[in-house]
């Protein structure tokens, strides 16, 4: 059965667990690799070894509960959940499976100074030509994301070719002025997506809908939502 750790688990305890639990799985999968049949609360059940650990969702092992978007559009961390990577450390969460449109999706925490970036761009161009690849819906679309100790660089062409990129530094105030708008909100509910030729793409969801703008960094200053207002040092 799933277990519960409390709140006051530091990281390297929550992690000892997670890899104790993983190793159980992989030698309950070599003691019984094959389906088998017998009797469960249920009825007659169909299981093998290591299940929980092939898809844990579906056993109730939630390792990760929830995405980054809500109805398409970007979503901040739940204050509990930024407390406590705070707390531990963590300074960048890096995750995917979750589609962001033609970019990676950056969302900020400013009373944590956490950020996420989360790199799948799996739907960006639904209308590319897929004759080669049937499940091309990328089209000509791809970001790479690099990871350093002091920064995060993300580079890559938007789905018409169009070049963007940008640095945020784990210290915000090293970041430019650009950069420093990306992964915060804005009044109209749209959030800094990428930097173009200088300027700030901003991105609002809607379901599968995204609506994009470009705007100067003057503009996007004037608009932001004051819970992701920048601050003095910038």
């Amino acid at each position: 059965p799933p277990l519960r750790l409390p709140p006051s688990t530091s990281l390297d305890v929550w992690a000892a667990e997670l890899n104790g639990w993983k190793a159980r799985q992989l030698r309950q999968f070599e003691a019984f690799p094959r389906f088998r049949r017998s009797q469960g609360r249920h009825g007659e059940e169909r299981w093998r070894g290591g299940v929980p650990l092939m898809m844990p969702s579906l056993s109730g092992c939630h390792v990760i509960t929830d995405g980054f978007l809500k109805n398409g559009n970007c979503a901040p961390l739940d204050k509990d959940v930024a407390d406590y990577l705070a707390q531990n450390g963590v300074r960048r969460v890096f995750t995917g499976h979750q589609p962001q449109g033609q970019s990676p999706g950056i969302v900020r925490c400013p009373d944590y100074n956490v950020v996420v970036v989360a790199a799948d761009t799996t739907f960006s161009d639904m209308t590319s030509d897929n004759t080669n690849n049937p499940s091309d819906k990328r089209g000509a679309a791809v970001s790479t994301v690099t990871v350093q100790r002091s920064k995060t660089t993300v580079h890559g062409v938007l789905s018409n070719g169009t070049p963007h990129g940008f640095v945020i530094h784990v210290d915000w105030a090293e970041d430019s002025d650009a950069a420093a708008l990306l992964g915060r909100r804005f009044s109209d509910g749209s959030w800094g997506k990428t930097v173009i030729d200088g300027s700030l793409q901003t991105c609002r969801g809607e379901g599968w809908t995204l609506h994009y703008a470009i705007l100067s960094c003057d503009l996007a200053r004037s608009m932001l939502d004051p819970a992701f207002a920048l601050s003095a040092t910038y």
